[in-house]
């Protein structure tokens, strides 16, 4: 219903929707609701990943979070995730690494493209790759949206990790 009355007022002469603000406030709630029907819509085969380089004490270190949702369940990985169906991809890798990780406030560079058909288990995913380098001791790490934990690892110790993630870490 909503999406059939926005369609028929969004057509109406903005000067009708001056004289009746009855009819304005009613499209304006259809357009927030058309926003966030789009909003929660993701693209699931395309996702980022973000590699985060962190050094400290004289060493390199990665950011990992440990996954809370198949597939990979409790197994350590790059933070990532699926954009948004109307979102920016480089406003999708921020979210997706306040999100998960708690981090904001990163400037990330967009690296790579990771497209190998048996890359993701269940279905072909094309992931866009982000880095950067950071000092570890400025952030404050928050677990959250699919993340059991996040911490950062030495990049010596790091063992397999899911999907074609020790290949982006190379990259």
């Amino acid at each position: 219903i909503y999406i059939t009355f926005f369609r028929y007022f969004s057509t109406l002469d903005w000067h009708y929707l001056l004289i009746r603000p009855h009819i304005k406030l009613f499209c304006v709630l259809c357009t927030h609701i058309k926003n966030t029907v789009l909003m929660q819509e993701k693209l699931t085969n395309v996702s980022i990943d973000c590699v985060i380089f962190g050094f400290e004490a004289g060493e390199l270190k990665i950011l990992l979070i440990k996954r809370d949702k198949e597939p990979e369940l409790d197994k350590w990985s790059l933070p990532g995730g699926n954009i948004y169906i109307d979102e920016d991809i480089n406003d999708a890798a921020k979210r997706l690494l306040k999100e998960l990780a708690g981090i904001h406030n990163l400037f990330l560079c967009q690296i790579g493209l990771f497209g190998d058909t048996n890359r993701y288990p269940t279905r072909r995913v094309i992931s866009v790759l982000y880095c950067a380098l950071v000092k570890p001791e400025q952030y404050e790490l928050l677990a959250g949206l699919h993340a059991k934990e996040v911490e950062w690892f030495n990049i010596e110790k790091i063992h397999r990790l899911p999907f074609d993630h020790n290949d982006m870490i190379e990259y």
